[in-house]
């Protein structure tokens, strides 16, 4: 538990980017004020409801430090519209890149049929999950351009998202890694554990100017390349898919784990005498 100067320290510092960007995007005080109130009676209620006890005014209140009449306000207002679960995506996605009857000899993904006697996309769909229907899930992924459909057969066109074709889901995802981030780095610094969690950093700060796209693309090839060994790596210790079943494990399923990379090229920075890594 970090002391109460440490901590204002702490968030100042992972506040400083976001009001950036915050910055960037014309947002103004009363606006940030607002969203800074939403986020603290969301998080204190969710903190309430992990525990199992009820989501009291007076106690959000007291927590947060922000009036009951603004708690009772923000409580009320905070259910969104449902959106459909990009879970669900890239469940199908995993199960259909590492099961055995999904993929080719080679190790590619197969071309499914749906609608059509063999209907391998809605049996896919349907081993994930039966709360969404398999056409639900199969016109989002058209929409995102993941998938093609023609004459009953689906193919798998690529297997990550285009960030740019739901700009609001772009950043959510980007909120969770950096939820993710945050907690698994706040594990290594602050608690003893057997094995940390991975952070590691590759930084240069001389690259020629002339080679940016090349260094992008090399990143990404190499990136795709780890994520793909890795995910079927795992998936041998995933109790949903069938190469985990059967294992004799002690411990119960449901532990998440997330992996995410990333990089950022920014050609603004000043020349350097020196690169690193």
């Amino acid at each position: 538990m970090l002391e109460p100067q440490q901590s204002a320290t702490v968030v100042k510092n992972l506040l400083r980017p976001m009001i950036r960007f915050a910055l960037r995007q014309g947002l103004r005080w009363s606006v940030l004020q607002e969203t800074v109130r939403e986020l603290l009676v969301e998080a204190a209620v969710e903190t309430s409801t992990a525990e199992g006890k009820k989501s009291v005014v007076s106690k959000i209140s007291l927590i947060t430090g922000i009036d009951r009449r603004d708690v009772k306000r923000l409580i009320r207002t905070e259910n969104e519209l449902d959106r459909f679960d990009p879970g669900v995506l890239s469940k199908v996605l995993l199960r259909w890149r590492v099961e055995d009857q999904y993929i080719t000899r080679s190790g590619s993904p197969r071309v499914l049929t749906y609608l059509t006697a063999d209907n391998s996309f809605e049996r896919l769909v349907r081993e994930v999950s039966t709360d969404f229907h398999p056409g639900t899930v199969l016109s989002e992924l058209e929409r995102l351009e993941m998938v093609e459909y023609d004459d009953g057969k689906v193919r798998l066109k690529r297997r990550f998202a285009s960030v740019r074709q739901d700009v609001l889901a772009g950043f959510a995802t980007v909120s969770n890694d950096i939820e993710g981030l945050l907690e698994g780095s706040a594990e290594n610094i602050l608690s003893e554990q057997e094995v940390s969690n991975a952070h590691l950093r590759t930084y240069f700060d001389n690259i020629y100017r002339e080679s940016i796209p090349a260094v992008k693309r090399l990143i990404i090839k190499e990136v795709k390349r780890f994520h793909a060994r890795l995910a079927k790596e795992l998936a041998r210790f995933d109790k949903d898919l069938s190469v985990a079943r059967g294992k004799s494990l002690k411990d119960e399923a449901g532990v998440k784990v997330m992996v995410t990379s990333f990089s950022h090229v920014n050609p603004s920075s000043p020349p350097s005498e020196k690169s690193s890594a």
